[in-house]
């Protein structure tokens, strides 16, 4: 890359300038490096070499995508991205396909507007299956039927891998955000949990049918409070009369992303 032109032509904004350039918040920015350092870290563990063909799935708004493209990019030759974009993630598609074209991955990125479980038949052979913070919006049921679905388009060989936050809270900060999840006005499921925890995601990953199973435990910090706590709130759709009861603490405590839980495994 060459003045910051790409090899499409376009030019190639560091993560933090594509963010500021529309003048976002500091927790939006705070929320992209955080999950460019998650990308760094899940890839850290990614035994797998070569990914020829990806799938995504639950790619919201791009958060995630975008660096997980940046860099993956040179290898790739197909980027496909499923998510049914329903409930409170309805206007994320319009987002994330914005986001793709101007990071100059239009040629490689498709979207299967549909579950991960409704890709069987029109995806196969794929060297990798991906999501983040996607079970916590799913059932048990789900989760495994999900599972299934990444074993049944990925190639022999081919791994799924899933990063999510942890169930297991270990400040107050982290005590408040999972309180405060557990109010949302537009749950997806009826769900007793924050996210499935690791002993879950072991078994739920054997009967699903994979093997070489990993479970890894990262912490990468991010302390909010006031307005940008705020911020993040709103966007997971907590009750207005919830946010009101916490609105001191969410100031003097803040709230803070608890460790996140990698799951990789093989076909």
């Amino acid at each position: 890359m060459e003045n910051g032109i790409n090899k499409h032509g376009i030019r190639n904004y560091t993560r933090l300038e594509w963010v500021t350039r529309r003048n976002a918040s500091v927790y939006y920015r705070q929320l992209f490096e955080y999950n460019s350092r998650l990308v760094d870290e899940v890839l850290r563990r990614k035994p797998i070499s070569t990914c020829k063909r990806v799938v995504e799935f639950g790619s919201g708004s791009g958060l995630f995508t975008i660096p997980l493209m940046d860099k993956l990019h040179e290898d790739v030759e197909e980027y496909i991205i499923v998510d049914p974009y329903e409930g409170p993630y309805i206007k994320d598609r319009e987002s994330l396909a914005r986001r793709i074209r101007e990071s100059g991955y239009s040629g490689k990125a498709r979207i299967l507007k549909v579950p991960v479980w409704g890709m069987r038949g029109k995806v196969e052979d794929v060297d990798l299956v991906i999501g983040h913070d996607v079970f916590c919006d799913l059932t048990m049921y789900q989760v495994k039927n999900a599972m299934m679905a990444g074993k049944d388009v990925l190639r022999e060989g081919g791994f799924f891998i899933h990063s999510g936050l942890s169930p297991n809270a270990s400040t107050a900060a982290e005590r408040l955000l999972m309180k405060l999840d557990s109010h949302t006005s537009t749950p997806l499921v009826e769900n007793n949990w924050f996210s499935p925890g690791s002993e879950f995601l072991f078994v739920i990953s054997r009967e699903a049918g994979f093997g070489d199973i990993t479970i890894h435990e990262v912490k990468i910090p991010l302390l909010l409070s006031g307005n940008d706590a705020m911020s993040i709130l709103k966007e997971w759709n907590i009750e207005d009369k919830v946010l009101k009861k916490y609105q001191k603490q969410i100031d003097e405590i803040g709230i803070e992303f608890p460790g996140e839980q990698i799951l990789i495994c093989r076909k």
